[in-house]
Formats: structure tokens, sequence, C-alpha cells
């Protein structure tokens, strides 16, 4: 794999001594082999390290689950809640793997580990709470709204009532509905004047554009500030990697935890290198909204490293180019990944929204599909075509490096230079996906 990141190495390292490490620095195929070998009663790997992912559900089963700490990093160090401690020691002594198990719950002192007894052992799982918060409030209505047609003015805070959230605060408070009324009414009076409500008669439905905002992905200020920024480049060209960039300004973006040196002025370096991609114009909007230096120089940072990541630069050299130093500011292969997810996740959002206030200005949607592949996969579009042969990024990037850019370009060449390039047993796969994908 010529594709491989910083971690992988560290990775191999390990396995000479029995041990792996799973996060998301690694690739998904190379995540499903640590858990495969785990898995095994006789597999090599004896000792796992896993980040907290592991709370979400990953099938690694054990006979002993230490957890060295009781708090999510990056998330303002949240304590981690009863269902989520469970989560994990329950890696331990799975059913069907081994017969019994042992948890272990590292504590610094005497009174913590009192505390964290208290808490983890002899505590109650926490009830189940609704999502809903004031503060979100405009969110909240303009899904609602999207959910329906028509609507009568006065029947909008029947529809926050009936849901659970609105269920829930009326039990607490039954004067609630009475309180929310004249919030709705200066929400509903916001929503006509930015023209995202329109009236017939005596009910309201949301335009197109409204109804673009209520089913998106974006929270309601984010989708009126991406309204904003679409309409100051809606008389030019509003191609893809432009779109790109603009997702970067929104609060989703700001909020993705971006490695950045906060000492010196070492990171200043990525507006410089996000204006060699993107042109003056788009890294000055990346200014707006940020009131930090901080989240210009992050936006910058994310939106140069995703640049990058469709053009095919290898996993890393994009490390070397954006970390600032081994200590700060460091950019791995799962943050990479993490800013491309995040990003293909609202950019069909920010398309739909876009097609209505700029439809002569956008890309075709054909393109913009195209795009979000190159996204997903980090390859260049010319490269696309090889995607029937489910390889690994590295994989396509040599095919891709030899001018080998479709089936029917690695159909014309022979099984030994298949072999010089991938080794014999990946040359035998690779020809048996090309030949199936020909027959489909």
């Amino acid at each position: 794999n010529s594709d491989l990141s910083s971690t992988s190495k560290d990775l191999r390292e390990c396995l000479q001594g029995g041990t792996a490490f799973h996060t998301s620095n690694l690739s998904r195929n190379v995540r499903e082999i640590i858990e495969d070998a785990f898995r095994k009663e006789f597999g090599s790997i004896k000792v796992l390290t896993a980040t907290t992912t592991v709370a979400a559900g990953i099938n690694t089963p054990a006979s002993i689950v230490i957890i060295v700490e009781h708090e999510f990093f990056r998330e303002n160090d949240r304590d981690f809640t009863l269902a989520e401690y469970k989560n994990m020691a329950g890696r331990a002594g799975r059913l069907g793997f081994t017969k019994a198990g042992k948890s272990i719950l590292i504590a610094e002192n005497s009174i913590e580990k009192s505390q964290l007894f208290q808490k983890y052992v002899m505590g109650r799982v926490e009830k189940i709470t609704s999502s809903f918060d004031l503060q979100y409030l405009n969110t909240w209505i303009v899904r609602l709204l999207a959910q329906v047609k028509l609507i009568p003015r006065e029947s909008i805070t029947t529809l926050l009532v009936n849901t659970y959230g609105g269920y829930l605060a009326t039990l607490s408070d039954s004067a609630w509905p009475k309180m929310m009324e004249k919030n709705i009414s200066e929400l509903v009076e916001r929503m006509f004047s930015l023209g995202l409500l329109e009236e017939e008669g005596e009910k309201i439905y949301l335009t197109l554009l409204g109804r673009a905002c209520g089913n998106s992905s974006l929270s309601f200020e984010p989708s009126l500030r991406l309204v904003e920024l679409i309409r100051n480049f809606s008389l030019g060209k509003l191609d893809n990697i432009t779109l790109l960039a603009l997702v970067q300004i929104l609060q989703e973006s700001d909020n993705v935890y971006t490695p950045l040196s906060r000492r010196g002025q070492g990171e200043q370096k990525r507006i410089l290198q996000a204006i060699s991609r993107y042109g003056q114009q788009i890294v000055n909007s990346l200014m707006k909204f940020s009131g930090d230096i901080f989240i210009y120089q992050a936006r910058c940072k994310r939106a140069s490293i995703l640049f990058d990541w469709i053009q095919g630069i290898p996993i890393e050299n994009i490390e070397k180019e954006f970390s600032h130093n081994p200590y700060q500011g460091t950019i791995h292969a799962g943050d990479i990944r993490r800013f491309s997810d995040n990003v293909r996740f609202h950019l069909r959002s920010a398309f739909q929204i876009a097609m209505i206030l700029a439809p002569q200005s956008l890309s075709a949607e054909k393109e913009f599909d195209i795009f979000l592949h190159q996204l997903e996969f980090g390859l260049p579009e010319n490269g696309l075509g090889l995607l029937p042969l489910s390889l690994q990024r590295g994989e396509y990037l040599t095919l891709i490096s030899r001018k080998i850019l479709n089936l029917k370009d690695f159909s014309k060449h022979s099984n030994a230079e298949l072999i010089e390039i991938f080794g014999d047993n990946r040359a035998e796969e690779l020809n048996y996906f090309a030949m199936t994908s020909f027959e489909n």
C-alpha cells in the first residue's frame, strides 16, 4: 500500500510484540483486520488499546477490559454516562467468546475510587431525555414546518407541544406552551422577512428556500449564513470546490475538532496555503463570522487539506504538509477522513440550497455527485473509473500514477505486470474483481 499514514507505521511496530491499537487514524480495512485478529482465541494480537469508539458497539470482546479514564477527550471533558461505561465494560466476558470477564476502572486515589464506584458500579442508568433545547427553537420550528404542507399560524405552538420534548416541557410546566407563543410569533415574522415563509389565506407554508433549509442537515442560523454566502457568489461561478470552501464557514464545520497550534505564528501559513489553492476571494470569505484568528486558520487548514485529499495526494504527504510539529497542530489520517465525512454530510444540503438561490452558477448535479465520490475516496476525478475494483486508496493511486484510469485500461495489462505492481495474491484478487465487474 503506497498510501500509508504515520500511524500505520507505528502499528507495525506494535504488532511485532503482539499488541495493537484501534483509532480513527487507521483505515477502515486495517481496523477490521485488527478487530478480527483480536477476536480469534489464539490470534496474534493479545492486547488491544482502543479509543472510546468501542462504546459505540465495535465487536471486540475480551477477557479483561481496563478503562483508564472516565471522560471524553475533546468533548469538554464530559464524563462517561453510566450507560456508556457499561457498554465499554461489556466488552469483557461476552457470551459465545469467553466464559467470564473482568472490567477494571482505574482511579487516581482513594477519594476518586469511592466516587467512581458509587457512580459506575452502584449507580442507576440515566433516564431517556429529549434533545429539545430552547436555544435551538428556530431550528426545531423550521424542521417541523418542513413536515407539513400548510398550517394555521396559531397551530405552530401545538405542533411543537406534540413533540416528545414539548410533552416533557409541558409536563414540568403547564404554562410552557403559552410562553412559547411569543417566541414563535417573533420567529415567524423573521422567517417571513427572510423569504422562508409565505401566506395563503389564514395558513402559512415554507417557501422553496425555507423547505430546503428545513430539510437540510444544517441548523437554522448556519443555513441563513450559507444563504448570505451563496448570494454573494451567485454572480460568479459557484463550482463544487467553492461550495466546499463555503461549507467550512458554517458552525457545523467550526465545531469539528481541527488540530491547531495556538503558539507563535506557525499556523499563519495555512492562509497562504489556502490562497494558493482557492484564490484570494474565497479565502477572504473564510474570515466571515469568525471573530477569532484561530477559527480563520482552522478553516483555511481544513479547506486546504480537503483540496489535496481530492487531488490524490498521499496521506503521509498531507500529514507532513499540515502538521505544525509532532506535539501541536499535528494532522493524522483520522483528521483527514473526519473533515471529508463532515463536509460530505453537509455539502448535499448546501447544494440543495444553492440550487434555489443560484441555479445558473452551479455545477450540474451529475458533476456534483462525482465530486462527492472524490471526497469519499480521496481520488482525482480521472481515477473514479477504477472504483468498481474496490481497492485501498494507495492501490488506486498506484494505478492512476501508471495511467491506469478505468477497467478498460486495467484489462490491457498482463498478469505479470500486475504481479510486479501488487504481488501474486493481490494481483489474482484484482483480476477476479475486474472480471466480475465486467460481467455485471
